[in-house]
Formats: C-alpha cells, sequence, structure tokens
C-alpha cells in the first residue's frame, strides 16, 4: 500500500528575479527572493514548469518572471548563500528565454 504523500502532488512556486539597469537586462542566481530580500512584482503568467519529488511528495512548480525595484543589502541567509546578478547575454540559459 502507497503512503499518502507519496501519491499527492503539491504545487507551489518559484520567481526568477530579474532587473533592468538602464537598459542591461540581469537575472539573480539565488534559489528564491525570500532568501536574498528582494521585492517586486511578478510579471504575467508562468514561464515554466518542471516536477520535483522530495520526501515522496510530488511538486509540480510554476516559475514565475519576478521585475525586482528594491534588494535589501543585508538578509538572513547571507553567510549561507551568494546572491550574484548575471548579464542576460552571458547566462547560459537565454536562449530559452527567446530572442532579443
Amino acid at each position: 500500500m502507497r503512503s499518502p504523500s507519496a501519491s499527492r502532488t503539491v504545487k507551489q512556486a518559484a520567481a526568477l528575479p530579474f532587473r533592468d539597469l538602464g537598459g542591461q537586462l540581469e537575472i539573480c542566481l539565488l534559489t528564491t527572493r525570500k532568501e536574498a530580500r528582494m521585492r517586486g512584482r511578478v510579471v504575467g503568467s508562468p514561464v515554466g514548469y518542471y516536477e520535483i519529488t522530495k520526501g515522496g511528495v510530488r511538486y509540480t512548480v510554476a516559475v514565475y518572471l519576478l521585475h525586482v525595484d528594491r534588494v535589501d543589502a543585508q538578509w538572513d541567509e547571507q553567510d549561507l548563500r551568494t546572491r550574484r546578478w548575471a548579464s542576460s547575454k552571458s547566462a547560459p540559459w537565454r536562449p530559452c528565454l527567446g530572442k532579443g
């Protein structure tokens, strides 16, 4: 018999933070905006989905673009994580985001 958690799917959302610095698009390379203390607004519908299984539970994650307008200088996990911004021109996934 399957455990109840192994057969259920949980829906979650993830943010892909980006900012525009005078025409230069940058994408933040960090797992969540909460961990990096970023604020902004979600833009449009999900740009993609992925699935992951943790602890016998399957998660379906919708990924949204987050237009960042505020970044705190300090955040709770700054000793554990590094917040890095990458130019959209140098990002390895650039073809996935479309042309231009």
